[in-house]
This record gives C-alpha cells, structure tokens and sequence, in this order.
C-alpha cells in the first residue's frame, strides 16, 4: 500500500464485529475496532509548533461509530478502499483507547 496520512491522520483496518474481554461489539454497530496500518507525523500549527503521533502502526485502537442520525455522530471518517480491502481514514483523536498485550 503506497498511502501515507497526514499531520494527525491515521489510516485504519477495520475488524468489524468483533467481541472481546474489553468491549462488547453491539449488532447496530458496524465498525468500532481496528488495527492501525498507516499514520501521519502530528498536527502542525502556524506557529510551527507540532504534536507527536500518539499511536503507532500495529496499534489495535477501540473508536466510535456512526449515530443513527447526524445530530448524534461523534465520529468522522471516510473510507478508502485498495484492492477490495476497506479501510478507515479518521483522526488519531477519534480513538477511544489503545488495546494493550
């Protein structure tokens, strides 16, 4: 894959419906987990200033999904595809929390 995120992007292999010890996966809920393939640098600011990358590819991040209508969607993300593979392009603060091993 030749796709590399920008500033505080991170893109996001989705593991859909997914039940763990953590998190329960609800049936109305079609993505919330998923597995970090690319990320970008950080946020840059005017001021030249930058944020570090919190996350790191291989991450296994917990996010939150699409409200039934717009007046409750808390995440933003648009989804890219290769080679039939779907992916998820967010911000790396759309993640709840990071799965540790």
């Amino acid at each position: 894959m030749n796709f590399r995120p920008l500033q505080d992007k991170i893109l996001v292999l989705p593991e859909a419906r997914i039940k763990s010890d953590v998190i329960q996966v609800m049936d109305n809920e079609a993505d919330s987990r998923g597995v970090v393939v690319a990320v970008g640098d950080g946020q840059k600011y005017d001021n030249g200033k930058q944020d570090p990358m919190p996350l790191k590819v291989g991450d296994k991040v917990f996010f939150g999904t699409y409200g039934k209508s717009s007046a409750d969607d808390y995440l933003r993300y648009s989804e890219y595809f290769e080679d039939d593979v779907r992916y998820l392009l967010m911000s790396w603060k759309d993640v709840a929390f990071v799965e540790e091993t």
